[in-house]
């Protein structure tokens, strides 16, 4: 198999959070590489095209962009985020905490 990956990836068993701006769930990171990450997810059908992932041990968030799902597992993309994602992630935080 070609791997056509720019950046070698290093295996992960690590718990993190995605946030989609709405809601928040849980998932397993399962690779992770400087530019993205395979991840378990519950019900990838319910993910925007972008989103938030928090991961766990204090790391800092990370803007990831969806690029292929595969069952439960889904590959990433990692993101600079648009002041525009920004602004809507910061207000849609500030719904769930009322």
């Amino acid at each position: 198999m070609d791997d056509r990956r720019r950046h070698p990836r290093e295996p992960k068993f690590d718990l993190a959070t995605i946030n989609t701006g709405l809601w928040l769930t849980e998932c397993i990171v399962h690779d992770l590489s400087e530019s993205g990450a395979r991840l378990q997810v519950l019900d990838p059908r319910r993910l925007p095209s972008r989103f938030e992932l928090i991961p766990g041990a204090g790391a800092p968030p990370r803007w990831c962009r969806l690029v292929w799902q595969d069952g439960l597992e889904i590959g990433v993309a990692f993101d600079d985020p648009s002041q525009e994602m920004r602004d809507q992630a910061a207000a849609n935080a500030e719904q769930l905490d009322r």
